[in-house]
Parts: structure tokens; C-alpha cells; sequence
């Protein structure tokens, strides 16, 4: 999200549910992902113990030119997109 997804907050956001969901997410949708993805930047920005074990779950390590506590954001946000009903079925 953070390389590929744009510049703007709202850009990668809408980017990712537009790749998991195959449709452009509604302005509430976008809404409700940003407030999950501004709670985890300053959850994260208070918490760097818990930031960086998050960073290293996985097979591949986070790019050290990214930013630490919006990429976990970004990682908590995608998690909770995979887990949307719409990015699983399609009705």
C-alpha cells in the first residue's frame, strides 16, 4: 500500500480494498479505514516494542526505507480487509 498505493492516506487505503474487493470503496467505507488506520499510526507511535514485533512477522523483512509505525498500520488495516466478507465472496 505504502509503495504502490499512492500518495495520499485515502489513496492507499482505496487501493488496497480496490484490490481485495474489486470495487471502488464507498466515502464511509474509506471513513472507517482511515479512523482504524490513524488509531493504529498513534497506537504504534506510542508502542514500538509492539510496531516492530509486528514488523517481524513473516518471511520477508519490511523495507527500512518505509516508515515503522504507518506500515504497521497499514498491516493491521490489511489484515482487517482480508477478513471483509466482500474480499472473500462475492455476492
Amino acid at each position: 500500500m505504502l509503495a504502490e498505493g499512492g500518495a495520499s492516506v485515502r489513496d492507499q487505503l482505496q487501493f488496497a480494498f480496490r484490490l481485495l474487493t474489486s470495487r471502488r470503496a464507498r466515502d464511509r467505507e474509506l471513513d472507517v479505514l482511515e479512523y482504524l488506520y490513524q488509531t493504529q499510526v498513534t497506537r504504534f507511535d506510542g508502542d514500538t516494542k509492539s510496531r516492530d514485533a509486528l514488523l517481524t512477522v513473516g518471511d520477508s523483512r519490511a523495507a527500512a526505507s518505509l516508515p515503522k509505525s504507518p506500515l504497521a498500520a497499514h498491516a493491521v488495516v490489511a489484515g482487517m480487509l482480508m477478513s471483509y466478507d466482500q474480499s472473500v465472496m462475492k455476492r
